[in-house]
Formats: C-alpha cells, structure tokens, sequence
C-alpha cells in the first residue's frame, strides 16, 4: 500500500538562513510522520485498501482471548486468563500491548493479596504485569468497551511489517517557487 506524508513547505527563508542543515532535520521528520501515519494502519488496518492491523487480525480470530465480565471493566483475573489463552508455545516469549489508557486502569489493579498487579520498574528491570513486559499501542481503544480488543498479548515478533524499496523523499523546488516556498514529501510503500 501507498503511503505518503503529503508536502511540507519550507521557506527560502529558512532554508538559506538555518544554522543547521534543515534537509536533515526534514528527512527526520517526514520518516516520523510516515512511522505514526503506518502505525495506525498496523495497529487497526482493516486489511482492505491497507495493511492487515494487528488487533483486526486477532478481533476475526473465532475463540482466542479473554471477554471481559463487565462491558466497562478489567479484572485482574481477565488478565492473568488473557496469558493463559496464549498457546504455552508462545507464551514465554509474549508479551501485553495497551493503550495508554488501559494500562492507567491494569496499574490500579490488585491481586486478591492486595498487591498491585502491574510491578513498577526497579533498577535496570522494565514493569511487568504478571511477570510480562508490556508495550504501548497508541491506536488501540484508550477505555474498557463493550465488543472492543482492549489488550493483546503474545509473541508480537510473529507480527510481520514489509517495507518495499525504502522511502524515498521528493524535493519539489519549482513547484511553489511562487510563494518562494520549496516543497517536501516522503512516500513509501508498506504492508502489515
């Protein structure tokens, strides 16, 4: 799939009086732009007309994952069956993924002891839920809601992203000469 960052304009101005090399510093940016405009696609793609998301994939699985009791809720057991539904093969090697708004509602959690579910980071260790790194999805759903994938867990490398011949830049510097303007744009073409 086709992917751009649409253009960004930047003045002569700016471009003759930077005093660092501005060519560089765009190149950076419009790859950041491309990495959060494809994020949302391998997050939630519907797989028509863009990548396959990884939460569409797991949402048309029949009978993998975990409902949740309440339409607005986690439990701390739900997420402790949400491992156990990963096949022991993987298991080892998986880990959560969340929203950042989900995982303010798995550190408020406990366990029937009283113990806080999620273990902050000590030392030179990553927080943990369950003994599980985790990591932040921001294009997943934010709330607990009713018919929503709201967590993921498993093995994350088994999810493939293809990138096909680099991104490539495009200077564009007639185009908006008009308005002493000259024009950039990223494009690439990604799968998922």
């Amino acid at each position: 799939y086709m992917y751009t960052t649409g253009v960004v304009k930047v003045s002569l101005q700016l471009l003759n009086d930077s005093a660092f090399n501005i060519d560089n510093y765009l190149s950076g940016k419009l790859s950041e732009r491309m990495g959060r405009g494809t994020n949302t696609h391998w997050t939630t793609g519907t797989g028509s007309g863009q990548p396959q998301g990884i939460v569409t994939g797991v949402n048309t699985g029949a009978g993998i994952g975990v409902t949740t009791a309440s339409a607005t809720a986690i439990t701390a057991d739900e997420v402790l069956k949400l491992q156990h539904a990963v096949d022991p093969a993987y298991r080892e090697t998986s880990q959560y993924a969340m929203a950042d708004g989900i995982l303010q509602v798995i550190r408020l959690l406990k366990d029937s002891q009283g113990r806080y579910l999620l273990n902050e980071p000590t030392q030179g260790a990553p927080a943990t839920i369950w003994g599980k790194t985790f990591k932040i999805f921001t294009k997943m759903q934010a709330t607990p809601v009713t018919g929503t994938v709201t967590m993921l867990f498993g093995d994350f490398r088994n999810y493939k992203t293809r990138e096909i011949a680099g991104m490539g830049i495009f200077r564009f510097d007639q185009l908006y000469m008009a308005n002493l303007q000259v024009g950039f744009m990223a494009f690439g073409r990604f799968g998922g």
